[in-house]
């Protein structure tokens, strides 16, 4: 199933992403529909892929009970790492269907539309764009985060208020995240960040200098993210287990690794000189703001690896600008846009990320990130993959 979604997102690319004119798109409203739909279907139908997805289902078939049922006892004390919203999503969809695949396609419905329906809004390498959202966020979207991804996609559709200054709609919509996901919280702060000047040499240096100090503590990373949470008994107890795990709470940040070189040149430095020269250039974008998050959180998430799952909620947002930003490098050293070279310059990028996360490391348990996900198995054939299961039973 991967390969067949892969074929038609490649031919998008080179018939109208990278096309020596993009004036005829007549048929590309067709492959995105087409393009769409397979994901949906491979989200929505997968078998036991993923090291969350099985518990999900468990709890699902086994714990989870119909609205009828459901009671104010349950929804407060249930997996008290789970918010309401979620469980009142699962409930809904049980009552409605008692298979576990229905919620699943409600789920990857939801998600996959948000996504899609996004980058068709505010980009012109649309199937560009959906390729890197499969390669780098597509498993774990699809497969593993179900309650912070619908938290995410809450986002999506609140962001376009910051920019209409409507805050009592947009912070409905926080809660609503908040109630899917305790991580949302961090979108109660993002209007602030969109008041920073974008283009303004102070702001530019200002991010240099909290990145640099960044660095120099990130040794403590670990005793100030836990006394932070601290102060929340809730949020504590959600979060105090990831910092419990020796795999997750190691100190990771290291200038002698490579992948931390590659991670800040490329995730902090680059955006830092973009978002001051794009903005003069081109004139800003209303979501630029949201990229100083993304830069920000790389040196602590190297260190601490759940601040990664900070970053998801502007995932979009990052794969938009670095479209733009390849773009801009590309049509300045060439004076006239070459696709096929902003497209080869993305690749690397992109290759260079998924290969610099643990989808190729062997861990602890002898295995690969990638064994999560491939091969695909289906509710057709329901064949399981014995490193599909060892994952699950070591999570």
């Amino acid at each position: 199933m991967y390969w067949v979604i892969l074929a038609f997102v490649m031919f998008g690319i080179f018939k109208f992403d990278l096309g020596v004119s993009q004036v005829n798109l007549k048929g590309r409203d067709w492959l995105y529909y087409i393009v769409l739909i397979l994901v949906i279907l491979a989200s929505a139908f997968a078998f036991r892929l993923g090291s969350d997805g099985p518990g999900y289902q468990d709890s699902f078939e086994y714990d989870v009970p119909t609205l009828g049922h459901l009671t104010q006892i349950f929804l407060n004390d249930y997996n008290t790492r789970w918010q309401p919203g979620f469980i009142l999503m699962m409930s809904l969809c049980k009552t409605i269907n008692p298979s576990f695949y229905f919620f699943k396609l409600v789920y990857a419905c939801v998600l996959n539309i948000s996504i899609f329906s996004f980058f068709r809004r505010n980009t012109s390498y649309l199937f560009m764009a959906i390729l890197f959202y499969l390669l780098l966020y597509g498993f774990y979207f699809n497969f593993e985060i179900f309650r912070e991804a619908m938290a995410f996609t809450v986002f999506i559709w609140a962001y376009p208020l910051i920019n209409k200054k409507k805050w009592v709609k947009y912070y409905l919509f926080c809660i609503v995240a908040i109630m899917f996901h305790t991580s949302a919280l961090i979108l109660l702060f993002v209007p602030l960040i969109s008041l920073l000047k974008i283009g303004n040499m102070t702001t530019t240096m200002i991010m240099f200098l909290a990145t640099i100090v960044l660095i120099a503590i990130s040794s403590q990373t670990n005793s100030i993210v836990a006394r932070l949470l601290s102060y929340s008994e809730n949020f504590e107890s959600g979060y105090t287990y990831y910092f419990e795990q020796s795999r997750l709470s190691k100190n990771a940040f290291s200038l002698t690794k490579l992948g931390v070189w590659f991670a800040l040149i490329v995730d902090v430095f680059m955006p830092f000189i973009m978002l001051y020269i794009l903005p003069r250039q081109r004139g800003a974008k209303d979501y630029y703001p949201l990229i100083f998050i993304v830069a920000l959180l790389v040196v602590p998430s190297r260190s601490y690896l759940i601040l990664f799952r900070f970053g998801n909620y502007f995932a979009v947002f990052k794969i938009l600008f670095y479209l733009e930003m390849f773009d801009y490098i590309v049509f300045t050293i060439s004076n006239r846009k070459q696709n096929y070279l902003i497209f080869a310059m993305v690749c690397f990028l992109y290759v260079g990320y998924f290969f610099h996360q643990d989808n190729f490391h062997i861990n602890e348990w002898g295995m690969r990130g990638i064994d999560r996900y491939y091969p695909y198995t289906s509710i057709i054939d329901k064949n399981t993959n014995t490193m599909h299961e060892y994952n699950i039973h070591n999570q």
